[in-house]
């Protein structure tokens, strides 16, 4: 008697349905790293305003890049003034920090190759910090305008 074996067509719906099964996984992974990539986006931001106003609240200033010491409305910081006002929190510049305070542990965040600016996970671009000047809050965004 001969042994049944799997028809050319009983291979190929095994093998469409495992098809159908990784294309669902890969979609279920991405979505994952997305949303992963938006809470770390969504960390940093909220970790760098901390960092900004502990750096107000022991100094009495924002950590503002030099020729940015303006009095009054709104600064932006954004690509290549990203790592400038990065310095400022670190403990590198004596003038800007001189009780050499860190206030942010730079290994914890994607930093880009060229200038050292703090890129967001999700877009890969650089933050762009806004410092308030008049009623003396901050925010980060991950959106340049």
């Amino acid at each position: 008697m001969r042994q049944r074996a799997f028809t050319l067509i009983e291979l190929l719906v095994v093998m469409l349905i495992i098809g159908i099964l990784l294309g669902l996984l890969t979609a279920a992974v991405r979505k994952s790293l997305h949303y992963a990539n938006e809470r770390r986006t969504n960390s940093d931001k909220n970790t760098l305003a901390a960092a900004f106003r502990a750096y107000r609240h022991e100094y009495g200033k924002w950590p503002l890049p030099s020729g940015s010491a303006s009095t009054i409305g709104e600064i932006k910081c954004a690509g290549t003034l990203n790592p400038l006002v990065i310095e400022n929190l670190l403990n590198k510049d004596q003038d800007c920090n001189p009780r050499e305070i860190s206030f942010i542990n730079i290994g914890d965040y994607l930093r880009d190759t060229t200038n050292n600016a703090i890129l967001s996970p999700s877009s890969g671009k650089p933050y762009t910090f806004v410092f308030n000047l008049d009623n003396d809050s901050c925010y980060v965004s991950n959106v340049v305008n």
